[in-house]
C-alpha cells in the first residue's frame, strides 16, 4: 500500500490494530518510519497510534509489527509507503529554471560589462585623438606664429633699409624707385597681417586681398590700363 501527501500535510497520524481478538488488551506493537527512524518503537495496546510532524519531502516506508497475548511477534509485519511531495521551489524543474535564470543574468552582466569596457576604450581612443589633434593644432599655431613674426620682422627690416637708403640718395628717380619698393613691401605686409589676424583661414577672402595687393602694385608702377581680376581659389 502507498499514500501520497502534500508538503502542506506533513503532519499526520497513523492508527493501527492487530487482528487478534482473544485478549486484545495484551497485544503489543512495534513501529518505525524507515529513513526517519532507525530503532523500533514499542507501544502497548492502549496506544495504537503515532503522529509524525515536519517530515521532509521524500519517500518513507512506515513499518509495523505486532505480538499476541502470548508474546509471539509477527516478524514479517506490514508496511505503508508514504510519499511527501516537495513544494515547487524544491523541485528539479524549479532548480533548472533558477539555473537558467542565473546563467542568463550572468551572461547579461558579462555582455553589459564587455559593452562598457568597449565604450570606455572607444571614449579613451576619441580623447586620445582629440589630444593628438589639439597638440597638432598647437604646433601649427606656434609654427604660424613663428613664421608671422619672422616675415613681419623681415618686411620691417627691408622697409627700414629702403627708407634709410632713400634718405642717402640724391637722385630723385632712384629715390622714387626706393619709395615704390617701400610701398610694395608695405602692401605685402598688409596682406600678411590680414591673413594672420583672421581666426578662420578657410573664410579668408583671398581674392579681395590679392585684388587689393595688385591694385596697389598697379598704382605704384603707374600702369595706365584697367585690369580685371578673375581669381578662382
Amino acid at each position: 500500500d502507498n499514500i501520497t501527501l502534500s508538503h502542506e500535510n506533513n503532519v499526520f497520524s497513523i492508527e493501527f490494530s492487530a487482528l487478534q481478538y482473544s485478549v486484545p488488551d495484551q497485544n503489543k506493537y512495534a513501529y518505525r518510519m524507515d529513513r526517519f527512524e532507525k530503532e523500533w518503537n514499542y507501544v502497548s495496546a492502549d496506544r495504537r497510534y503515532v503522529t509524525y510532524t515536519n517530515l521532509n519531502p521524500g519517500v518513507y516506508n512506515f513499518q509495523i509489527k505486532a505480538s499476541n497475548s502470548d508474546g509471539v511477534w509477527n516478524e514479517e509485519g506490514i508496511s505503508l509507503k508514504i510519499r511527501i511531495t516537495p513544494p515547487f521551489w524544491r523541485t528539479l524543474w524549479f532548480y533548472c529554471l533558477c539555473g537558467m535564470v542565473l546563467i542568463s543574468v550572468i551572461v547579461m552582466i558579462f555582455r553589459v560589462r564587455i559593452r562598457r569596457v568597449r565604450l570606455e576604450a572607444e571614449n579613451l581612443r576619441i580623447e586620445d585623438q582629440k589630444e593628438y589633434f589639439r597638440k597638432q593644432d598647437e604646433g601649427k599655431a606656434m609654427m604660424i606664429k613663428e613664421i608671422h613674426h619672422r616675415v613681419k620682422n623681415n618686411l620691417q627690416v627691408v622697409n627700414s633699409l629702403l627708407r634709410l637708403q632713400s634718405h642717402q640718395i640724391e637722385d630723385q628717380k632712384i629715390v622714387e624707385m626706393f619709395e615704390e619698393a617701400q610701398r610694395r613691401v608695405i602692401s605685402m605686409s598688409m596682406l600678411h597681417e590680414k591673413i594672420y589676424q583672421s581666426a578662420d583661414l578657410e573664410n579668408i577672402d583671398i581674392a579681395a586681398h590679392f585684388t587689393k595687393l595688385i591694385k596697389a602694385l598697379v598704382r605704384d608702377y603707374e600702369v595706365g590700363i584697367h585690369i580685371t581680376l578673375d581669381i578662382k581659389i
